[in-house]
């Protein structure tokens, strides 16, 4: 952990938020193939506070219908893990990401 955000969560002055979109390791690989994991991600937010950095979730994005569900789980385990605040932001599709994300839709979770 930095040395920089040690001394500036000494001041209180910093805080890092650590998004988890699902806690399912497959799901999130489907979604995000070269990001951390869900277990990382709470394991970073373990080391982080064990190092006095306050620490939040960002639930995000937030998918309706995929990963709404999960919010109340995700939010306990990254309390579990240290994290003492919290936010979340639902998907947004602009321009040519929708096009992409709907394709993605119904290659890996068709209706």
């Amino acid at each position: 952990i930095s040395s920089a955000l040690r001394r500036l969560a000494r001041h209180q002055a910093t805080a890092v938020y650590v998004s988890i979109t699902t806690l399912d390791s497959d799901l999130a690989g489907q979604l995000e193939p070269r990001a951390s994991r869900p277990a990382a991600r709470l394991r970073a937010i373990r080391e982080l506070t064990a190092a006095g950095i306050p620490v939040g979730v960002m639930v995000a994005p937030v998918l309706p219908g995929l990963t709404d569900h999960e919010m109340p789980a995700i939010l306990a385990a990254a309390a579990a893990a240290g994290a003492t605040r919290a936010g979340y932001i639902v998907l947004r599709l602009p321009h040519a990401v929708q096009d992409v994300f709907l394709q993605w839709l119904d290659d890996h979770a068709p209706t």
